[in-house]
């Protein structure tokens, strides 16, 4: 049986915890993809330190104006090294 979710309002709190929550098997890579670039830096943030976070997003994310979204990058054991480096030699400290 498929089912089908209509779109609906979130609180953004609520949607933070949810991409932030690597055990909840409805957030997947393109969830996660899907909100990073979301106007709120929590939810960024919370898509930042997710696991589940492809390569590509977290390269993204290490651009961001937000200090506290890079730092989340920074922690995530799936960054490149090489971004990793970048984050500790970027002017913008974090």
């Amino acid at each position: 049986m498929k089912t089908t979710v209509k779109p609906f309002l979130v609180d953004e709190s609520i949607l933070t915890i949810t991409v932030m929550n690597e055990d909840n098997s409805a957030v997947d890579t393109k969830f996660l993809h899907d909100h990073v670039s979301h106007e709120n830096r929590n939810v960024r943030f919370g898509v930042s330190r997710n696991k589940k976070t492809s390569p590509y997003d977290l390269r993204t994310l290490s651009k961001d104006g937000d200090p506290m979204v890079r730092f989340g990058v920074a922690s995530n054991s799936r960054v490149h090294p090489l971004i990793l480096d970048e984050l500790m030699n970027d002017e913008n400290e974090f």
